[in-house]
């Protein structure tokens, strides 16, 4: 997921840039467009100098990364002057973050995706971050689960905002730099709102109850490297919903059984997201630097078996057993 960084992150704040606000109900000039399938309209737009948003489109008719989602997908336009205004305030490049807010869920920010990277190397012209003038087109997508809506007709309320941004000074030439902070306040933003048919989420919980390995399929002395020979994996498993990774089991070092029951947290998807579970061999020594992939399983929440023990088929395995909750 192309993700972004929070509104409400407690980055220092040092300026307000942009003079601009969002206009009034009564200056705003609604226009009602029809791109992509879905009407949007829009509610509130403000004007930055040399930063522009426009072209914005709205699509929900397709699978998009393996969940039910709402793709969105906007044009921005930054210009030399825009840069000249924020570098001149301590700023070097602007931000584009987009926010969805729904009359019956959850807010949600790409900024999410992005809230555990400060201090962390960051492409200072990495799709939603522009340190120099372009014209770019962006896109996002937002799986319905995120939202945590009931199933059915639904107003959600977008908003595409851009913030003057600041990098640390690097003194090693790279083409990624680390981010220092987010202003608080927009120089631009734009306010959409569409209607939409929310498909009906369910609340899964996975629980691993045991797997072995498939001695016959795989040989367990060829994973791990040690001092006196070869040894067994260090066996864990994890959980992706769509591309987001959900949970990582404890690990049981050497051996070719895991016997140690496990499950994730609750979690959103719909009928047609795609959960995929792997089994792994935990690497981090001086000698494997990345973990190996024993087995996958990819499927929907259709083919398990609400609170019974389902026996997955998987060739390197000899078995693994687990339980899904599924509440709706």
């Amino acid at each position: 997921m192309n993700r972004y960084l929070l509104l409400t992150i407690s980055f220092p704040l040092f300026f307000s840039c942009g003079e601009s606000k969002m206009k009034t109900k009564s200056e705003q000039a609604t226009l009602v467009s029809r791109i992509g399938r879905i009407k949007y309209e829009i509610i509130s737009e403000s004007k930055g100098n040399g930063v522009q948003i426009k072209d914005l489109s709205f699509d929900t008719t397709e699978l998009f990364k393996e969940s039910k989602s709402i793709k969105v997908i906007f044009n921005i336009e930054v210009a030399k002057e825009a840069l000249k205004n924020i570098q001149g305030k301590g700023y070097t490049s602007f931000y584009f973050n987009l926010q969805c807010r729904p009359d019956k869920g959850k807010a949600y920010s790409q900024a999410d995706e992005y809230a555990d990277k400060k201090n962390k190397n960051i492409g200072p012209d990495k799709i939603c971050f522009v340190s120099q003038q372009t014209e770019k087109t962006i896109d996002a997508v937002i799986p319905y689960r995120f939202l945590e809506m009931k199933g059915g007709s639904h107003d959600l309320l977008f908003t595409i905002s851009a913030y003057p941004a600041k990098f640390k000074k690097d003194t090693v030439e790279s083409s990624n730099k680390i981010l220092d902070y987010i202003s608080n306040e927009p120089y631009t933003a734009i306010e959409a709102r569409i209607r939409i048919v929310a498909p009906k989420l369910y609340k899964v919980v996975i629980e691993v109850e045991k797997f072995k390995l498939n001695t016959k399929v795989v040989d367990p002395t060829k994973f791990d490297f040690s001092m006196g020979g070869t040894g067994y994996p260090d066996l864990f498993w994890d959980l992706y919903c769509g591309e987001d990774f959900l949970y990582y089991s404890p690990v049981i070092k050497n051996s070719i059984l895991y016997n140690k029951k496990t499950g994730s947290n609750p979690f959103y998807c719909t009928q047609d997201d795609i959960i995929k579970i792997t089994v792994a061999d935990y690497d981090n020594g001086p000698f494997n630097k990345q973990h190996d992939i024993i087995a996958i399983w990819k499927g929907k929440i259709s083919e398990l078996h609400n609170g019974k023990t389902d026996s997955l088929k998987l060739e390197p395995l000899e078995y693994m057993l687990l339980q899904t909750k599924i509440a709706e």
